[in-house]
């Protein structure tokens, strides 16, 4: 069984300003973020014992992060990370699990997470010795809560705790189902960024949209992990 330490985001899938609300200009300064480039493992490279769900699903685990630079003197009062696969005829793809799922306060715990053999992540403390197939996640410190579990598109929320500011990387995981009718599908990701209630969310300018879709399965022309 593989221990897993995920790896840093060497490459941004789009980095840049994020537009603000109605295409008017900011009335804060740039607000700049950037996506990490998703990286994805086959589950039985992780978890060899797995149960795949209704016997026939082949399943992957993908790393996703963001990172937000908020201008000066500005606090960003929340954040989303939307991961939205495709959505063919017949059975569809779905999010079987997620980490973090939700935090409704502060977590001072180093913590690790493992992927159970019915594809379930459990969570403990961090402690010296590794257990095998063990993800490091280090502290949660945002409030979050999720959305979509078991569907298509699967939601993080993260809203700022007022000791840590949400700014930063946040980094997520997903285990995405496809079924056996489906190879590799297309999945895309949204990330919206609300400073003050009532301004509308600032998003990755629509011109760049296309370039935050990628591929989860096998590529015929490209290995996915």
């Amino acid at each position: 069984m593989t221990t897993i330490i995920p790896s840093r985001h060497r490459k941004h899938m789009w980095a840049g300003p994020l537009q603000p609300p109605g295409e008017k200009a900011s009335p804060v300064g740039e607000m700049a973020a950037s996506i990490g480039q998703p990286v994805l493992w086959k589950i039985e490279e992780i978890q060899p014992d797995f149960k795949p769900p209704q016997g026939d699903f082949h399943c992957y685990l993908v790393q996703l992060a963001f990172s937000l630079r908020p201008p000066k003197d500005t606090r960003v009062r929340e954040a989303s990370l939307s991961l939205r696969l495709e959505k063919p005829r017949g059975r569809r793809p779905m999010v079987l699990d997620a980490f973090p799922t939700e935090v409704l306060e502060e977590d001072k715990r180093n913590l690790s997470l493992t992927i159970e053999p019915e594809l379930k992540f459990t969570v403990f403390e961090a402690s010296v010795g590794k257990a095998k197939g063990q993800i490091e996640f280090g502290r949660v410190r945002p409030v979050l809560r999720t959305y979509g579990l078991q569907e298509s598109e699967f939601t993080w929320r993260f809203e700022a705790h007022p000791r840590h500011p949400l700014e930063g990387i946040r980094r997520m995981f997903a285990i995405v189902a496809l079924p056996p009718s489906l190879s590799q599908i297309s999945a895309v990701l949204e990330l919206k960024v609300s400073l003050r209630k009532g301004w509308g969310a600032w998003a990755v300018p629509p011109d760049d949209a296309d370039g935050l879709h990628f591929i989860i399965g096998k590529d015929k022309k490209k290995a996915t992990s």
